[in-house]
């Protein structure tokens, strides 16, 4: 019996169904800021992702295009980055789903993080804390799509998760910006 669930060609409980290139093109986004956050609403988990990469990257003048992410990783999420025009770095996960000690230098030469939340039992929290003290300046996404009802809890700078994976919708993303620029949006960067 094979026990593996994830694999270069499944993609389980992804929006498989959707090709990223309509996503693009079709992305219609609603903004509303409350207690200086921006919060953004997208059809898909992928949708979202694409657009916060190219919003980091419009904000630092395209300067930025390689992000560090978990080796455990869903084959959709690195195909949405390299979508979006991004390098991809692995770093390795201990037992319990956070960075490895020995992966912890990897971030002090980078400049864009991939957290997950694991199933909704990682503790982002703490990790940031460490990292910021490593490297003040990294830009660090989390990845909530498996736990929705901690998507406002971490000291992230982005946050996403993905509506239809805990609600009975077929579309539907949340992004919260915490950086204090707004989340650029214009006809360019949606048709992009």
């Amino acid at each position: 019996m094979n026990t593996n669930i994830i694999s270069e060609n499944k993609v389980i409980g992804g929006e498989f169904s959707i090709p990223i290139s309509f996503l693009k093109k079709n992305s219609k986004c609603n903004t509303d800021t409350y207690l200086n956050k921006n919060y953004l609403f997208f059809p898909s988990g992928r949708d979202a992702l694409y657009h916060i990469l190219k919003d980091i990257a419009i904000e630092n003048s395209s300067e930025f295009n390689e992000i560090l992410i978990p080796n455990y990783i869903c084959s959709s999420v690195a195909s949405t980055i390299k979508d979006a025009g991004w390098n991809l770095s692995y770093y390795n996960l201990d037992n319990n789903f956070h960075i490895d000690k020995k992966d912890v230098t990897l971030i002090k030469s980078k400049k864009v993080l991939l957290l997950v939340d694991y199933f909704g039992c990682v503790d982002l929290s703490s990790d940031i804390k460490k990292i910021r003290n490593i490297n003040k300046d990294l830009i660090i996404i989390a990845d909530c799509v498996q736990s929705f009802f901690k998507l406002d809890l971490y000291g992230s700078d982005y946050t996403f998760t993905s509506l239809r994976k805990m609600c009975e919708i077929p579309l539907g993303s949340i992004v919260i910006k915490k950086r204090k620029s707004p989340f650029y949006m214009s006809n360019q960067f949606l048709n992009s």
